[in-house]
């Protein structure tokens, strides 16, 4: 019986890994074609990656679709696709989220927000955000930088 479960386990593991390794590769492949400027054969590389939860496959979604690179322009698809990079912990998607926010691309404009999420990218390891978060704050009442850090909190533990 033992030996049966670790047989399942073994090849349960042995599938997991086929699926991390081709995950792996499709992102690489889409890589070298984004950066061989073929934009159409990244997201078709990328949106696969994008839509199974891949942080680093939507953030490139999102700017695909912010510069219409391979896709007509979207800024709200934009938006969608780098938020829900930020959501999975993705610092630079945090900060790029927080200008989308800043500038009203695709979502509107709201300080409050992007000054969250830059302090969420400055705990994550984005020194840059912490300029740019200085500086929204002083756009900012008392009452919406601690709303700001309250949210920025909240996140934190959530994640």
């Amino acid at each position: 019986m033992i030996l049966i479960r670790l047989f399942v386990i073994a090849a349960l593991l042995l599938v997991l890994m086929g699926q991390i390794t081709a995950a792996h590769a499709g992102f690489n492949e889409g890589l070298k074609a984004y950066n061989a400027s073929d934009f159409r054969g990244a997201l078709r590389q990328f949106m696969p990656l994008a839509k199974g939860g891949n942080g680093r496959a939507q953030m490139l979604v999102g700017t695909m679709y912010l510069d219409g690179r391979g896709v007509r322009k979207n800024q709200t698809a934009a938006y969608k696709w780098i938020l829900r990079a930020a959501d999975q912990g993705q610092f630079q998607a945090q900060s790029y989220v927080a200008y989308l926010y800043e500038k009203g691309l695709g979502t509107k404009t709201d300080s409050t927000r992007a000054h969250m999420w830059l302090g969420i990218a400055e705990q994550r390891g984005d020194l840059i955000a912490g300029l740019n978060r200085a500086r929204i704050a002083e756009k900012l009442s008392a009452s919406q930088l601690e709303t700001a850090k309250h949210l920025a909190r909240d996140w934190i533990k959530k994640h």
